[in-house]
């Protein structure tokens, strides 16, 4: 509703500014009115659009079902999405691309079930980069968390995956979870 308010308020006060003066009606043309208001209604997109990418983009999203005996390197996709701002993270693949350069906060939280084990680690363009492990040999559960502030490039990719060969158990049901929000751009 704000954008076609500016907009219209822009034309009333292009057109009327443009012909009230005899002087500047003369100078100017239909055409050339016309191509004065694309380029300020373009300007004020342009301007709109970083300054949506640069305020809008946070995710948050939940593991579903159990994720039990997963291979190493497996990605951990948290497929209950809870929020998706920005549209950065996928939950089909499970990483999240950075649609601006910035400094990001990433966070994630998983629980373990009695005798489980989580090896967790996030990656940033394939590399391994921040860890968080829980080891659960006789209570009922046990929780694991870890956060980071990253600085990240357009198109950077993020993961979490799992970094043991055998016995990761995540609980899901909405226990587990992973967010990541831009700081700054």
């Amino acid at each position: 509703m704000q954008t076609i308010l500016i907009i219209l308020l822009s034309t009333i006060y292009l057109f009327t500014e443009i012909s009230t003066h005899k002087s500047v009606q003369r100078k100017f043309s239909r055409h050339d009115k016309l191509d004065l208001l694309k380029e300020i209604i373009g300007r004020y997109f342009l301007q709109e659009e970083k300054y949506v990418n640069h305020r809008s983009v946070a995710f948050a999203a939940k593991l579903r079902s159990h994720l039990s005996g997963v291979p190493k390197d497996t990605v951990i996709k948290f497929d209950d999405i809870v929020t998706n701002q920005g549209k950065g993270y996928d939950n089909v693949t499970g990483t999240f691309t950075a649609p601006v350069s910035g400094t990001y906060l990433f966070g994630w939280h998983t629980l373990v079930n009695k005798g489980g084990k989580a090896h967790v680690h996030l990656f940033v363009n394939g590399v391994d980069t921040w860890r968080s492990y829980a080891d659960e040999p006789g209570k009922e559960y046990e929780p694991t968390s870890a956060t980071v502030v990253l600085q990240l490039k357009k198109d950077a990719t993020v993961q979490l995956r799992t970094a043991q060969s055998n016995g990761n158990y995540i609980h899901g049901h909405g226990y587990s979870g992973f967010t990541g929000i831009l700081v700054n751009a």
